[in-house]
């Protein structure tokens, strides 16, 4: 590459006009890249959890109602027990 004549430095200008071209090109790539990645990386964790807490306050919900509902049934069942005791006895 020479640097002692018109053409040289045409060269030279050249080479730089490709390299940072270049440079910025694949800066802006990446960077777009790196971008889109960490987007849907973050999404894909944010419904990760929403639907684990999702299903955690479903099953946390269902073994509430479950308990009352096991205490109701108990309740029932003595009640009538009680009930046909005494109606009986």
């Amino acid at each position: 590459m020479q640097t002692d004549s018109k053409d040289g430095c045409r060269e030279i200008a050249r080479y730089h006009y490709y390299y940072y071209y270049y440079y910025y090109y694949y800066y802006y790539y990446y960077y777009y890249y790196y971008y889109y990645y960490y987007y849907y990386y973050y999404h894909y964790y944010y419904y990760y959890y929403y639907y684990y807490y999702y299903y955690y306050y479903y099953y946390y919900y269902y073994y509430y109602y479950s308990y009352y509902y096991y205490y109701y049934y108990y309740y029932y069942y003595y009640y009538y027990y009680y009930y046909y005791y005494y109606y009986y006895y």
